[in-house]
């Protein structure tokens, strides 16, 4: 009897691995590994050199970044097969706030508090720039050049767009939290460089905005205070392509004057939301 006997060849998948770093409260860093086949050993290095780990629980490691504001964090893992896979990410952390705040590795994204103090984690990898917020929300800053883009965010479920402003080569927007942010080509924002003209600021008691358009659109105005209330709303209408000035008495809604410090006149065009930062001084 002739039993013919016929091999096949198991086709292997490769070792997949992708690492994900969050900010928790005390700004110890949780970087948690996701792969595809078991692992059999994972090693961390910062700026070339091993470290010992807090704490290692289901493919999480606690690191204490004590000191450190710029690092080269490497995760080398290896499955039962033999595979290794080598993961890099220049890590930028640090304290942001109102006008301050940190860049990537590569110096062409920055994040900035929006309203208060906080602390902040950014790399990059596949899906774009990591943002990780101790709390708060944000405002995110990235050099672009050529055609103009806007920028999108992904909070772990799904990509959407961010309301973009556009001004000297560089794309800026608010995320709420922490997640990514990438660049979205297929949407471009309505207000352009050189929208928002303040004078005289700081000022004493009227304000006026001079406004750019690019095109001709709908557009909401106000004016907020630091901690993101509104004070007054403004004029809401259409607006032609070109220059226009709105003004402000340094009155709320109430028709009472505010206090001396810091307001921001925002105005909203279709997607896109741009602001310009006063000092009223009585």
């Amino acid at each position: 009897i002739a039993v013919k006997i016929q091999a096949r060849s198991i086709e292997v998948a490769p070792l997949e691995v992708f690492v994900e770093g969050a900010l928790q409260s005390d700004n110890t860093v949780v970087w948690r590994l996701k792969s595809n086949k078991p692992l059999a050993q994972i090693e961390i290095l910062v700026d070339q050199q091993k470290i010992e780990v807090l704490e290692f629980k289901k493919s999480a490691f606690l690191w204490d970044p004590l000191g450190v504001s710029q690092a080269e964090v490497d995760f080398i893992v290896r499955d039962f097969d033999g595979e290794i896979v080598e993961l890099n990410h220049n890590v930028s952390m640090g304290r942001i706030g109102l006008g301050r705040g940190i860049y990537s590795a590569d110096g062409n994204f920055r994040i900035e508090g929006e309203w208060h103090d906080s602390f902040a984690l950014i790399y990059q990898d596949s899906l774009g720039y990591r943002v990780s917020l101790r709390e708060g929300s944000a405002h995110v800053f990235m050099h672009v050049s050529g055609s103009l883009s806007s920028l999108a965010y992904y909070n772990s479920v799904s990509w959407q767009e961010l309301l973009t402003e556009y001004g000297s080569g560089q794309l800026r927007a608010v995320i709420p939290g922490s997640g990514w942010v990438r660049i979205d080509s297929r949407r471009a924002p309505t207000i352009t460089e050189s929208v928002l003209i303040v004078y005289p600021n700081p000022f004493n008691s009227t304000v006026a905005i001079k406004l750019e358009m690019r095109k001709s659109d709908f557009i909401e105005t106000a004016v907020f205070d630091v901690l993101g209330r509104k004070i007054c709303a403004l004029e809401n209408g259409w607006r032609e392509v070109g220059p226009s000035i709105i003004q402000w008495d340094g009155k709320d809604n109430e028709g009472r004057n505010v206090s001396s410090g810091v307001y921001f006149f925002r105005v909203r065009s279709g997607s896109v939301v741009a602001s310009a930062r006063m000092m009223l001084l009585r």
